[in-house]
């Protein structure tokens, strides 16, 4: 599967909030940076993608965007949070096994 594929599916289960796909997808030593805050490890990312899914009703995300250089991936995104609207761009790095193991949103 190309790494452009990983990230599809990755957004799909975000916008599922499929915390299970999610966990298996992410390395164990996953970073995760955004305009909040910062998380490191898997579980303190599964704690943070579960809270997410958890406060929301409905998650959208339409992808405007993809690019893949070497183990890189940026995707340019809207996500649509119940009637809340941001526009991202998610930095997405993958280790040697083919795991994300960084992850960094920048809001636009």
């Amino acid at each position: 599967m190309m790494l452009k594929d990983k990230v599809l599916k990755y957004i799909n289960a975000f916008s599922s909030k499929d915390v299970n796909t999610i966990s298996c997808m992410i390395s164990d030593d996953i970073l995760i940076e955004d305009w909040n805050e910062t998380i490191s490890s898997r579980h303190n990312a599964i704690l943070f993608f579960k809270k997410i899914f958890e406060s929301a009703n409905e998650i959208k995300v339409e992808i405007s965007d993809v690019w893949n250089d070497a183990n890189v991936v940026i995707a340019r995104i809207q996500i649509q949070i119940d009637r809340a609207s941001l526009d991202v761009v998610d930095v997405i790095k993958f280790d040697e096994n083919i795991k994300i193991s960084q992850i960094i949103a920048f809001k636009q």
